[in-house]
């Protein structure tokens, strides 16, 4: 499993990270999760500068 985090920083100095569960098709740079994509929009609206995404693998722990 990937996991995948969004990193953005307000002007005001405060930091967001938000996580999401994979799997991402490996060609693309977002993850294809239609809610992150909106929630992109709005931080830049309320100023937020995004960072990027820190990927990272990790084990998949069954029930």
């Amino acid at each position: 499993m990937v996991r995948k985090r969004m990193v953005a920083e307000h002007h005001a100095r405060r930091v967001l990270a938000v996580t999401v569960d994979g799997p991402f098709k490996p060609q693309r740079h977002f993850p294809q999760v239609g809610d992150l994509f909106v929630l992109c929009n709005e931080l830049l609206e309320l100023g937020f500068t995004l960072i990027g995404f820190v990927e990272r693998h990790v084990q998949d722990v069954g029930d």
